[in-house]
C-alpha cells in the first residue's frame, strides 16, 4: 500500500524542481575582519574580492538552472542540475550538480563541479556534500563547501511552488537567489 505521505526529496527536486528557473542573485561580504582572518587562500580570496567588486557595479547578476531527472535505475533516483550566473552576458559561474536523493525521502548526496570565471581552464572545484529536504518538500538545506569556507544554503518554495528564494550564509559572506519558474522555457 503506497505510503500517504509524499516523499520530501520527490516533491522537492521532481514535483517542483524539474524544468528552467530563472531570477536574480547577489553577493556581499558581511564581516571583512573575518574574511581577512580566514585562511582560505589566494585563490578563493581572489575569487571572492572579484564577485564583491562585481556585484557591486551597476546591472544585474542574473541566475539560470535547468534540472532534469536521470532516468529511474533501482529505487535512488538522480537529478541534474545546470546553474550558470552571469552579468552583462559573461559568465562568472557555472555549476553542474547530481542530487542523489536517498529512499529515506530526506537526504539528498550533492555530487557537484563548479567553475569560476569565464574562463573554463582556470577555477575549477569538484566537491561533494549532502543536503536534507524539509517541510515535506518545501525547503533544502545544503552544508557545502564553498570558497574556502564551509557554507550553509537554505532554499525555500513560495506557495505557488513556481518561485523559490534562497540565501548562501559562509561565515563572513552571503548570496541571496529569488528564482522563478521559466514559462518561456
Amino acid at each position: 500500500m503506497p505510503s500517504a505521505v509524499p516523499c520530501a526529496s520527490h516533491v522537492y527536486y521532481l514535483e517542483v524542481g524539474l524544468g528552467r528557473w530563472v531570477g536574480d542573485f547577489g553577493f556581499r561580504v558581511t564581516d571583512w575582519r573575518a574574511f581577512r582572518r580566514d585562511p582560505i587562500g589566494l585563490s578563493n580570496r581572489f575569487l571572492v574580492l572579484a564577485m564583491a567588486l562585481t556585484a557591486r557595479l551597476p546591472g544585474r547578476m542574473r541566475i539560470d538552472s535547468v534540472l532534469a531527472e536521470e532516468p529511474a535505475r533501482g529505487e535512488r533516483r538522480v537529478v541534474h542540475n545546470d546553474v550558470r550566473i552571469r552579468k552583462w552576458g559573461v559568465t562568472l559561474y557555472l555549476l553542474r550538480e547530481r542530487y542523489l536523493l536517498n529512499p529515506d525521502c530526506r537526504a539528498v548526496w550533492v555530487e557537484s563541479r563548479e567553475r569560476f570565471g569565464p574562463l573554463p581552464f582556470l577555477f575549477n572545484v569538484r566537491k561533494e556534500h549532502p543536503a536534507r529536504i524539509e517541510e515535506g518538500g518545501l525547503r533544502a538545506v545544503y552544508t557545502m563547501p564553498l570558497l574556502g569556507a564551509e557554507w550553509e544554503g537554505r532554499y525555500t518554495v513560495r506557495a505557488d511552488r513556481d518561485h523559490i528564494d534562497a540565501a548562501l550564509v559562509g561565515p563572513w559572506a552571503e548570496a541571496k537567489e529569488v528564482i522563478g519558474r521559466d514559462s518561456a522555457g
